[in-house]
């Protein structure tokens, strides 16, 4: 009688409580997708999975517009291949955004890297000029 009182504890056990284990891992993995994906979890990022290096700004004026670029290479540090979507600002010298722009890095491999030139049409080049910049946010995907 108390084996049959065990077995069915058990039973109760694998049917209603572990459904609440597998719940809760699938909830933090989702959890940590949305967190990579909207950016939330950009300094993680950039710590453990993506390298980002700032170039000089130069201008590249024509004839009729005033531009510029701004070479930023990308390097994936993690063991995976990765996208990542980051967004980058020019900050004047007192801190206030001027301009920023964006960068979609795809299919990276562990250890490799992209270089992508960044603010190449605004109208504030002057601005841009002399700003320091950096990353606002990323995103993993």
């Amino acid at each position: 009688m108390i084996t049959l009182v065990i077995g069915a504890v058990l039973i109760a056990l694998i049917v209603f409580v572990a459904p609440f284990f597998f719940i809760d891992k699938m909830t933090g993995d989702l959890n940590d997708s949305i967190a990579n994906s909207s950016g939330a979890n950009t300094e993680q990022i950039l710590e453990n999975e993506l390298e980002v290096t700032f170039g000089e700004f130069t201008r590249t004026d024509t004839k009729y517009r005033k531009d510029g670029k701004l070479p930023v290479t990308f390097r994936n540090k993690s063991g995976e291949k990765a996208s990542f979507y980051v967004q980058v600002e020019a900050l004047d010298a007192d801190g206030n955004r001027v301009a920023e722009d964006t960068a979609s890095v795809t299919s990276l491999s562990p250890g490799q890297s992209t270089t992508e030139d960044l603010f190449t049409f605004s109208e504030d080049v002057e601005k841009i000029q002399g700003a320091t910049f950096r990353v606002a946010s990323v995103s993993k995907h």
